[in-house]
C-alpha cells in the first residue's frame, strides 16, 4: 500500500521447465495444464500474503516475453515505455471477463485489486529487465488514458484502456539486478479503494551495463484479482 511493489522470493513447481516456456512463446487461447498449475500457486502465495478472501487468475494475463537477443523469440515483446496497465474501466472488464471464464461465483465484497507478478525465468545476469516506480511518488496527473491492444482485437482482452505515464524528476524507480527464477515481483495494478492510483508504473528496459554474456532475458508475467471483505 505504500510502495506499490514487493520483491519475495517464491519458488515455481512449473517454470523450470522448457514445455512452460515454449508453450508461451505463442498466443494461448485456452487453458493449459501448466499454466493453470502456475496460476493456481502464485493465487494461493497471493492469499497468504494480502490476506485476501478469495485471488482468482485473470483471463488472458500470462504472457511470457523474450528480449530481442534471445534465440526463440515470444510473441509477446518487452514493453520498453512506462505505462499503468489498467484503468477502472479496464479493471472491470478484466474482472467481469475473468469471473465468467473462472465460472466462480464471487461473493459480494467490499474491495478489489489487481495485482500483476513478473519473474525472469532464464536465468542472471540479464540483458533486459523491468523497472517500476514507488507509487507514492507520482500523482494523478503524471498520466494519459490510451488504447492497448495486444494480440488480434476480436480476442477478449486484446483491447483495452492503459495509461501512459510522464517523466518526473520526482519519481523514484527500482529494479533488482541479476534476478532468480525465485524472485517474484509483485506489484499493484489497480485498486478499487483508490483507482486513480499510480501504483505501480513500470517499464522494460536494456541494462546499460550488461555485456555480450548477459543471458537473453525470458520472463513471466500473470494477473489476478483479489477479494477483501
Amino acid at each position: 500500500d505504500t510502495h506499490g511493489f514487493e520483491f519475495v522470493r517464491q519458488s515455481s513447481s512449473v517454470t523450470s521447465r522448457p514445455e512452460f516456456r515454449d508453450q508461451n512463446l505463442t498466443l494461448q487461447t485456452t487453458h493449459t495444464d501448466l499454466n493453470d498449475i502456475y496460476h493456481d500457486e502464485i493465487a494461493a502465495y497471493l492469499q497468504q500474503l494480502t490476506g485476501a478472501r478469495e485471488v482468482i487468475a485473470q483471463t488472458s494475463g500470462l504472457l511470457v516475453r523474450t528480449s530481442n537477443r534471445a534465440k526463440k523469440k515470444s510473441w509477446a515483446t518487452p514493453a520498453t515505455f512506462v505505462h499503468l496497465d489498467f484503468t477502472a474501466d479496464s479493471a472491470n472488464k478484466f474482472l467481469q471477463w475473468s469471473t465468467q471464464d473462472s465460472k466462480i461465483e464471487i461473493k459480494p465484497y467490499r474491495r478489489f485489486m489487481a495485482f500483476q507478478t513478473w519473474r525472469v525465468i532464464s536465468g542472471a545476469p540479464q540483458d533486459n529487465t523491468l523497472a517500476i516506480c514507488e507509487g507514492w511518488s507520482a500523482n494523478g496527473t503524471h498520466d494519459i488514458v490510451m488504447d492497448a491492444v495486444i494480440g488480434p482485437r476480436d480476442r477478449p482482452g486484446a483491447f483495452f484502456e492503459s495509461r501512459l505515464c510522464m517523466a518526473n524528476p520526482a519519481h523514484n524507480w527500482y529494479y533488482l539486478s541479476d534476478m532468480e527464477p525465485e524472485d517474484l515481483l509483485i506489484f499493484k495494478g489497480f485498486d478499487s479503494d483508490i483507482p486513480t492510483s499510480m501504483n505501480a508504473m513500470h517499464t522494460a528496459f536494456d541494462i546499460p551495463s550488461a555485456t555480450d554474456q548477459a543471458v537473453p532475458r525470458i520472463s513471466v508475467e500473470a494477473r489476478f484479482f483479489a477479494f477483501f471483505d
